[in-house]
């Protein structure tokens, strides 16, 4: 993986890095949308994985008059600020999951990173029992990073109960990460919310995002985070307001 920083003073070391899984509704993608806009946090890095995810290019999707480009992977964040959050907008490409996954363990590993979370979406009928409550899932591989105790979330069951396949097993995107960074030793947590097919995913954002800010904690305010929702929502018909 290729990175290039837009500052010679930019570090991620030590820090919490969230980022998206690919899933239903692109709804990773969009919690973690509004995590970057809200926090007002700025690109500090691009990268690129040109074997592994596609390559895409854009006008900038938080600065509604900013001349600056978007590209397919970019990291976010701040001097003040605890997390770094990598933002994919390009696609996976077939087949490549788990080198991917791969890649993307090592650079945390190598950006010296300190706890991944990582958000994502699962189908409701996967959910199992536990998609009997509207709360979202978490599967851990070093539960006491987190403070998933502290929350009333259910563990995802280890087997997809359509399936009968242990999710360890599958290359969807955030299993196939968890297997990577617990064969190098990263502390991660997935955070998977059970939606719908189809519809608005906008709400089920706000509720993973808001899942992610209890979790991280700083610098937001629990559940009671007031989401904005950025410039680049309008184009799929979505007006510039607060969640």
């Amino acid at each position: 993986m290729e990175i290039k920083y837009e500052s010679c003073s930019a570090s991620v070391h030590s820090k919490t890095l969230v980022l998206p899984a690919e899933g239903i509704g692109n709804v990773g993608q969009l919690a973690v949308d509004l995590i970057i806009h809200t926090a007002s946090l700025d690109c500090i890095a691009s990268l690129r994985d040109p074997h592994n995810v596609l390559p895409c290019v854009g006008s900038d999707p938080y600065g509604a008059l900013s001349s600056t480009a978007s590209f397919e992977l970019q990291l976010y964040g701040k001097p003040d600020y605890d997390n770094a959050v990598l933002q994919q907008r390009g696609c996976t490409a077939i087949g490549r999951q788990s080198k991917y996954a791969e890649s993307l363990a090592d650079f945390v590993l190598e950006s010296g990173l300190d706890k991944v979370m990582m958000l994502g979406s699962i189908r409701a009928a996967e959910g199992g029992k536990s998609f009997q409550h509207p709360a979202p899932l978490f599967k851990c591989s070093c539960p006491e990073a987190f403070n998933v105790e502290a929350m009333s979330w259910h563990e995802l069951e280890d087997k997809d109960p359509l399936t009968g396949l242990r999710y360890v097993d599958q290359h969807l995107s955030p299993f196939a990460f968890l297997r990577a960074a617990q064969a190098r030793g990263l502390q991660v947590c997935l955070v998977l919310l059970p939606v719908g097919d189809e519809g608005d995913n906008t709400q089920d954002a706000k509720v993973l995002a808001s899942a992610a800010a209890q979790l991280l904690a700083y610098p937001y305010q629990g559940s009671q985070t007031t989401w904005v929702a950025p410039p680049s929502w309008i184009v799929f018909g979505q007006q510039r307001v607060a969640y």
